[in-house]
């Protein structure tokens, strides 16, 4: 122990950024079932999308435990599951969201929290003959 001692006499005040990390955010109750989805299948798209484990306290409290391989991987996690604490999102807003289907007048947006959107053709460039199916894909 003196050795370690030496070479560490007292614990660092900060965390690489690349170090992994846990941490829980909570959400009211009446939401956990809008974050596990049907047959848990909106949890695990958050999974894959954050590339985060997510898991839900089995007691039923609402806190929702996120790890990750990074700090940048864990905040994106905890963004995105905290989005579904939200009622509304507001028009203008910029979010990131999933494509659920491509039309000629633009794209069906699911928005964090499940909120489906439309983005309008109009937004995606400043090319006025851009078309929705050049630019965008579902997924």
């Amino acid at each position: 122990l003196e050795e370690l001692d030496k070479a560490l006499p007292r614990p660092r005040d900060t965390i690489k950024d690349t170090v992994p990390r846990y941490g829980s955010v909570k959400l009211p109750k009446e939401v956990l079932g809008k974050l596990i989805g049907p047959g848990g299948e909106t949890i695990r798209m958050l999974q894959q999308q954050t590339k985060a484990a997510i898991s839900v306290d089995p007691s039923g409290s609402g806190v929702i435990w996120i790890f990750a391989k990074n700090l940048p991987l864990f905040e994106e996690a905890a963004k995105a599951v905290m989005m579904y604490g939200q009622d509304t999102v507001e028009i203008g807003s910029k979010h990131d969201g999933v494509v659920l289907s491509v039309k000629d007048f633009g794209a069906i947006v699911e928005l964090p929290g499940g909120c489906l959107g439309l983005l309008h053709v109009s937004e995606l460039a400043h090319d006025a003959n851009v078309r929705a199916h050049d630019v965008l894909t579902v997924g």
